[in-house]
């Protein structure tokens, strides 16, 4: 794994350790972020797959917190996507909103 994804990985851990304190807590919050990671594959267009420990981290940090994906929740079927090279052999969702409510 090179550097770049280590830290990819050692981001999302990281942000679970900080918010895991607060679970338990009637604390709401949200979370707005370029991952510069699809979450799923219906987020990926075109282009080559992520790193799958990138992914696998990344929906482990997602579930963990028990976040939604907000756009996800208001738009389930629709497919639409945050990036694109220049070229468009690539096109990516990347930027989520999450929260820890259902509502």
């Amino acid at each position: 794994m090179n550097e770049n994804k280590s830290q990819k990985v050692a981001f999302f851990r990281k942000i679970v350790d900080i918010f895991t304190q607060y679970m338990n807590d009637e604390i709401y919050f949200i979370l707005g972020v370029d991952y510069n990671c699809t979450l799923s594959y219906e987020d990926v267009l075109s282009g080559a797959k992520h790193d799958m420990n990138e992914v696998h981290t990344f929906k482990s940090m997602v579930e963990s917190l028990l976040l939604s994906d907000i756009w996800r929740h208001h738009n389930p079927q629709q497919r639409d996507f945050t990036w694109s090279n220049k070229s468009k052999s690539a096109i990516r969702r990347l930027d989520y909103l999450f929260g820890n409510c259902d509502n």
